[in-house]
């Protein structure tokens, strides 16, 4: 168990120590259009309900994204009830395929929001975190059309306001 501060994304201020569970996933493999599969490694609370989803892509290795990261605090945004996930993009380090850069990202980031937004864990709502190549799979994404660009928010300060409340995505009518 890891002892916490629980934090608030409305107020951002400790409210007192609390006791939380995380749970580490590494290298799920998750399928693409084409069968390829991508690592995907994700860290949530244990035992929460359905959760907002913060999700980055990455090419240079998801590991250094956790312990290499100056900008965002994955374990943090995980205590204050975040579900975190972060993938290593088409052929590289633990995902299967060529890494062709930027090319396959759009269809490859949206079959990924699509098998987040599915996922017990997850309410639905996706945002993205990360700039650089990080930055740009998530605008690459909302290139394809179809259910995951309304699931997702290019910019996880977009997302963080919901996360408490965690509405479902809005559903058109075909």
């Amino acid at each position: 168990m890891l002892a916490t501060n629980n934090i608030s994304p409305d107020e951002g201020r400790a409210k007192g120590p609390s006791v939380a569970t995380i749970v580490i996933q590494k290298n799920v493999m998750v399928s693409m259009r084409d069968g390829v599969q991508l690592a995907t490694d994700v860290y949530r609370l244990d035992g929460e309900a359905p959760a907002s989803v913060l999700l980055t892509r990455t090419p240079y290795d998801k590991e250094h994204t956790v312990s290499g990261s100056t900008t965002f605090d994955i374990l943090r945004a995980v205590q204050a009830g975040y579900t975190v996930v972060i993938q290593d993009v088409r052929g590289r380090f633990a995902s299967e395929g060529a890494f062709n850069p930027h090319f396959q990202e759009s269809h490859d980031g949206a079959d990924t929001i699509a098998w987040v937004a599915a996922q017990p864990w997850s309410c639905g709502v996706v945002g993205g975190f990360g700039g650089s190549y990080l930055g740009c799979t998530q605008k690459y994404c909302t290139i394809c059309a179809g259910s995951c660009s309304r699931s997702f928010r290019k910019n996880c300060s977009d997302a963080l306001p919901v996360a408490k409340r965690c509405p479902m995505p809005e559903r058109h009518s075909s």
